[in-house]
């Protein structure tokens, strides 16, 4: 009886379950099988990856199909790798193989084990296994199990810078303050993923190419995804988000996917102002706008206001040169006031210096609540 629950331990019963029935017949386990039956090999057991491989055929993994124990039953194979010695805590998990292979181009092999925290240029050892279920509606069939271990190096991947292009705005949406093509994107995956954060507009297409001034190479838009061009696109090939406001644009050549995440990009918005109860510009008692429970892109503050003026800090502090959320200049630097109007979304800028000091009134004194949008950039006040 021992023998007998310590082989069944030894070939992975926790991870396969026991078929149920109606009560009327009992379930019941085979006899294991022959370990020997089902057998796991590779191409090579020890092998060193370069990038000058590309997405070429590195490492495969081929085993014999084996027979299930009775017609009823079906054979499913299940494979998994991962790094030595970690009970594949650091592994692919277990996906299904029906043809009996696995096959890892280079690049992809070398992404793959970099995601498992393996520095490159050494060589590491890795755990593989294939798995012969039997599924059955009428009894159990102990499973067969086949491993073996390989040997990979790793390289490191070449970095290769990629600028925004084209109409992004950063820190905030201002007419007038120009953005400068050929902004440094973030390189997520060394030559391979990208991101940058900022202010987009729905009606403005941007591209990313691989050299700053926009020619050569860039990364395009294929309307579900995205794709490397030699040159620079057309009208039709740019990205554009879905409405305006802050985003994280991410794409990955080798994937081939582009995506928007909408972000909150400043996690503080203060009011300064004699219109506000911390009185007549009072930075280090400015009031904090919370944000929205429901909505965290919207800061909102709820309660009695003077009528007079006011503007916005994301930091509180007493330094009255850091850039400040304000109405835009209504021409290049020209000083701007402007008066909200009840229920009308007004236009947000985040002026660089707070220069010019450009501020907002209210309407009149009463309660008010007032909303600070810092997606779509524009901030409303309603009366209560």
């Amino acid at each position: 009886m021992k023998s007998y629950c310590k082989y069944i331990g030894l070939m992975l019963l926790p991870l396969f379950a026991v078929a149920c029935d109606d009560g009327a017949s009992k379930n019941y386990i085979d006899m294991p099988r022959p370990a020997d039956e089902l057998k796991l090999t590779a191409n090579i057991d020890t092998l060193v990856l370069t990038a000058a491989q590309g997405n070429e055929t590195a490492l495969s993994f081929s085993w014999n199909s084996v027979k299930a124990p009775t017609e009823t039953s079906e054979v499913k194979y299940l494979f998994r790798m991962g790094v030595a010695d970690t009970k594949f805590a650091q592994s692919t998990g277990f996906v299904e193989a029906p043809d009996c292979q696995v096959s890892y181009g280079a690049d992809d092999l070398n992404d793959l084990i970099t995601t498992w925290g393996i520095a490159p240029n050494n060589a590491s050892e890795f755990e593989v296994q294939v798995v012969a279920q039997f599924p059955d509606s009428e009894k159990y069939h102990m499973p067969m199990l086949s491993e073996m271990r390989v040997v990979v190096t790793t390289f490191k991947p070449e970095s290769r810078p990629a600028y925004m292009q084209n109409n992004a705005v950063d820190p905030g949406y201002n007419p007038h303050i120009t953005f400068s093509d050929g902004a440094d994107m973030t390189e997520i995956i060394l030559g391979k993923m990208y991101s940058w954060t900022g202010w987009f507009s729905k009606n403005e297409g941007v591209y990313v190419s691989f050299s700053k001034d926009g020619s050569g190479q860039s990364i395009v838009s294929t309307g579900n995804g995205c794709a490397v061009s030699d040159g620079a696109p057309s009208a039709s090939e740019k990205f554009f988000p879905p409405k305006d406001g802050y985003y994280t644009f991410t794409v990955n050549t080798k994937t081939k996917e582009a995506s928007w995440a909408i972000c909150v990009p400043w996690k503080y918005v203060c009011i300064v102002g004699s219109g506000f109860p911390a009185g007549d510009w009072n930075r280090g008692g400015a009031d904090a706008l919370v944000q929205d429970a429901t909505n965290p892109e919207i800061f909102v503050f709820e309660g009695n206001v003077t009528g007079g003026e006011f503007k916005m800090y994301t930091e509180r502090s007493d330094n009255w040169g850091s850039d400040a959320l304000m109405p835009p200049c209504s021409s290049p630097g020209q000083l701007t006031h402007v008066t909200l109007e009840p229920g009308v979304p007004s236009p947000l800028a985040v002026i660089p210096g707070a220069n010019p000091d450009n501020k907002f009134h209210f309407p009149h004194a009463g309660q008010w609540r007032f909303e600070v949008n810092t997606n779509l950039m524009n901030v409303t006040c309603y009366e209560r």
